[in-house]
């Protein structure tokens, strides 16, 4: 094989290797993991959520409502779990998107209001 290749195929490889995916970077609890793998519905990912955003790992936490609303895709709680984790990592103009979302489909709860009036606030909105 020519050297050039081969040059090129292992910096293709270690590039690769570089990469860090949801499993390695966001790993919670043994257990947890475990049963989000044997039984992914959208409660086994909230409650990997909710144990990332414990933990201060409000980006794991995300990734993992995000696919708790792919299973339950009109989920108020959800969208407003989203929200939260996205205005507490400093994402808030993401987060408005979400709370909008959570408001829209149950106007009588407060906290997503709350949450995105601090979110606006903090826009200058």
């Amino acid at each position: 094989m020519h050297p050039k290749i081969i040059r090129c195929g292992l910096a293709f490889v270690l590039c690769l290797a570089t990469i860090p995916c949801f499993a390695e970077v966001c790993a919670g609890p043994p257990a947890l993991q475990a049963k989000v793998h044997a039984h992914p519905d959208a409660e086994t990912y909230t409650a990997l959520g909710n144990w990332f955003g414990d933990h201060n790992q409000y980006d794991c936490a995300v990734d993992a409502f995000r696919s708790a609303l792919q299973l339950e895709p009109g989920s108020a709680e959800l969208y407003y779990l989203v929200g939260l984790s996205l205005y507490t990592s400093g994402h808030a103009e993401e987060a408005v998107t979400a709370l909008e979302k959570s408001v829209f489909l149950l106007p009588e709860v407060l906290k997503p209001r709350l949450i995105l009036g601090s979110a606006l606030e903090q826009l200058g909105r």
